[in-house]
């Protein structure tokens, strides 16, 4: 994935800035394949104790697919 070509559409944060839940779009999928996903859902963890973090990511055909 090229990161320069990521665009945030949305985002939302906890309160405690634990979690954080973001639609991208990929501007790189228009030079893909037709058909190819073109946003990028992204849940972000944070466990601030521990000063890690985990990230779950997919790639779907609608914005609002992702916001789900």
């Amino acid at each position: 994935m090229n990161e320069d070509m990521l665009v945030s559409l949305a985002e939302h944060h906890s309160n405690d800035d634990a979690r954080s839940f973001y639609v991208l779009y990929d501007g790189s999928a228009t030079w893909d394949h037709p058909g190819e996903p073109q946003y990028v859902a992204l849940h972000l963890q944070r466990d601030q104790q521990k000063g890690t973090f985990r990230f779950e990511r997919a790639t779907l055909s609608l914005p609002s697919m992702a916001q789900s």
